[in-house]
């Protein structure tokens, strides 16, 4: 059931990180969006998007799964607070093997 599970996940283009952190850079505020786009994208007609949440240097947010579009790849995060949200490619963040 989990082989096919996973199966499921790749094919639907994204993967599941069930331990792992997405942690931000020293003194960076990273923003966790409402939508897994980035703000103003597509540019000829911007999906509205709204910031949710912040990850600052000393916040872990647990990755719950990741995905990618044409143009970037987003994560689904929850915040310490059990807020949800997203984390889109560009940002100064980085992950981490363990959310302990």
């Amino acid at each position: 059931m989990l082989v096919a599970a996973l199966a499921l996940a790749l094919g639907a283009g994204w993967l599941v990180y069930p331990h792992d952190c997405l942690v931000a850079d020293a003194e960076v505020e990273v923003e966790v969006l409402a939508e897994p786009s980035p703000p103003g994208y597509p540019s000829t007609n911007p999906t509205p998007n709204r910031v949710v949440g912040k990850i600052t240097a000393s916040q872990r947010a647990a990755i719950w799964y990741s995905g990618y579009e044409k143009d970037y790849l987003y994560y689904k995060v929850r915040l310490p607070d059990g807020t949800w949200g997203y984390v889109v490619s560009g940002c100064k963040a980085h992950v981490r093997q363990s959310c302990r």
